[in-house]
């Protein structure tokens, strides 16, 4: 696997806007275009040495021209579909974690809407209490009423004793 560095540099020079002719470029139309585009030519030479040195292009003796090596290409196309994968389990990793954050908002909400159920359970009770307390009182204050009309004779009857006495 190649570094990030040597890939930009492997697809940069395949990538040049030279003219290539069997997977070679003559120096001097690379070294021409090269100074065109990025205006300063100091680098190439170290370059190209290293990009050699690591196998990837030759430049054979006595020629103008260098070559991309199998190397070369099968190192740009690992590369690559290294990235995609690393780019397909970075999409994965994303939408798991999309998942999960709203997995955890809809537990969030889950746990809410329970407290506020547990909280109207509790106020529920209180009410229904408090109903039963008012209805006990007025049953007895109704049975209290009840007696005193069904009985008021009586209970004039017998205030007018006490009174006598």
């Amino acid at each position: 696997m190649i570094d990030q560095f040597t890939y930009d540099l492997l697809k940069r020079l395949h990538e040049f806007p030279c003219e290539w002719n069997k997977n070679e470029l003559e120096y001097g139309r690379f070294e021409s275009k090269y100074h065109a585009i990025y205006g300063d030519i100091k680098q190439i030479g170290r370059l190209l040495s290293q990009l050699k040195s690591l196998g990837y292009i030759d430049i054979p003796k006595n020629t103008v021209k260098f070559l991309f090596t199998q190397k070369g290409f099968d190192a740009v196309e690992e590369y690559e579909k290294a990235f995609y994968r690393q780019n397909q389990r970075n999409q994965i990793e994303d939408e798991n974690i999309r998942l999960q954050n709203e997995q955890f908002r809809f537990q969030n909400q889950l746990r809410n809407k329970e407290n506020e159920i547990r909280d109207l359970t509790a106020e529920n009770l209180r009410l229904q209490n408090k109903q039963l307390k008012n209805k006990i009182m007025y049953a007895i204050l109704g049975g209290v009423i009840t007696f005193i009309l069904s009985n008021w004779k009586d209970i004039l009857i017998m205030l007018q004793i006490i009174d006598k006495q």
